[in-house]
């Protein structure tokens, strides 16, 4: 599905990244992780194009996205919700949806299946964006990003900052996705989200590979994890 191969990125003549490398497959969530200032969104935002790569590779079903603009990588399947939502604050709930739908033929049957994963923003739909609460939020933010039917939904932090039952919301909804053969890579933070959630677990430290930890691992040695992200 997606694969990331030795890919490095700079900022200017900063170098960030070195030769990261992952790889989800369909139906499966990946967790990537690692203390802040890693590189978690940075490799987000080079996948999605938005910052030059200088070598490597980033395939999506085979298919090389490394030279393809920012503004078609979602065109071919990759949706990212950034960290800190990043939602057109003066506009509605629907506006913000409509905006995501924009490149969809079949707008009914993607809404139909987003308000049954979010039925509070069905009922919000007229309400300005800025005046939800957070996790409604990020709920926005989530369903703004699946109006494009992804094959590949990147979630960065999806739950920093939320309040105990918007997080178990967030992850419910995730493994539904996942269920429907989305396939996700999530950066997160919390110890137990990545205990639960995550088939493997990429571990990065100063914009390298430290780390890969299947699912079975994680949980017989669980003190390994906390080593590396340092809780």
């Amino acid at each position: 599905m997606l694969e990331i191969k030795k890919i490095n990125v700079s900022y200017g003549p900063l170098q960030v990244l070195f030769e990261i490398s992952l790889d989800v497959k369909e139906g499966e969530i990946v967790c990537l992780a690692g203390r802040n200032g890693a590189g978690k969104t940075t490799l987000c935002k080079a996948i999605m194009g938005l910052l030059p790569i200088s070598s490597g590779e980033v395939n999506l079903d085979g298919e090389s996205l490394i030279k393809s603009p920012s503004h078609l990588i979602p065109r071919k399947g990759i949706a990212l919700v950034p960290q800190g939502r990043r939602l057109f604050s003066e506009l509605t709930v629907g506006e913000n949806l409509e905006i995501g739908l924009m490149n969809q033929r079949d707008e009914s049957s993607t809404l139909e299946w987003i308000f049954s994963l979010f039925p509070r923003l069905e009922e919000r739909l007229n309400q300005v964006s800025s005046t939800l609460s957070g996790g409604e939020q990020q709920m926005l933010a989530m369903a703004r990003a699946l109006c494009l039917n992804p094959k590949v939904l990147i979630l960065d932090e999806p739950t920093e900052g939320l309040q105990p039952s918007m997080v178990e919301l967030i992850r419910t909804t995730t493994k539904q996705l996942v269920q429907k053969g989305v396939s996700i890579l999530l950066v997160e933070q919390r110890f137990d989200a990545i205990i639960e959630l995550s088939k493997r677990v990429v571990i990065i430290e100063n914009g390298r590979n430290s780390m890969i930890l299947d699912h079975a691992s994680l949980v017989a040695n669980p003190s390994v994890l906390k080593h590396e992200l340092g809780v």
